[in-house]
């Protein structure tokens, strides 16, 4: 006699195969949009020294902007637009700014007119920017103090605080 189908046993090993594939794509999802983040920081990171190193070196004011509503920011004639999966924005309950942690963040970029103004002597005006995943799981931060001389700081959002990365 000639069966025609898949017996049951047949059938429960595809479906484990499957649920074992479907998992570890949903694993690697998360870590890819975390490496992604992260990148996004460190890409803002070296744009914001760009454009400081370019306004001390022509003595001339710069500045970066941010779009929100595009996901985007441009400096010196360039736009950057963040990846799918990547906005700014800042995880669920975090607090700021990322150096003292007080108030509940409500503004993404909390930069004036949502631009870093960057003066010919070096000086950065003062705010921050918050970029965070899709999923919610992992948020970074660029921070730049009120100071004589300005540096930017870079912050990873894990256990409910910011921790400083660089």
């Amino acid at each position: 006699m000639i069966k025609n189908g898949f017996s049951l046993i047949e059938y429960c090993i595809a479906l484990t195969i499957f649920c074992f594939l479907s998992l570890i794509t949903l694993f690697n999802w998360s870590l890819l949009q975390s490496a992604m983040a992260r990148i996004e920081i460190n890409q803002l990171y070296s744009a914001c020294e760009f454009v400081q190193q370019y306004a001390m070196a022509q003595s001339t004011a710069q500045s970066l902007t941010f779009d929100q509503s595009s996901g985007s920011y441009s400096y010196l004639g360039r736009t950057h637009y963040l990846p799918y999966g990547i906005s700014f924005g800042a995880p669920q309950g975090a607090k700021g700014p990322p150096a003292t942690q007080t108030q509940p963040i409500q503004s993404a970029i909390t930069f004036s007119k949502q631009q870093i103004l960057y003066s010919e002597n070096g000086v950065i005006s003062a705010g921050s920017v918050y970029i965070k995943d899709s999923l919610g799981s992992c948020g970074y931060a660029l921070s730049s103090p009120v100071a004589q001389y300005s540096h930017l700081r870079k912050y990873y959002y894990k256990d409910n605080s910011w921790i400083y990365v660089q």
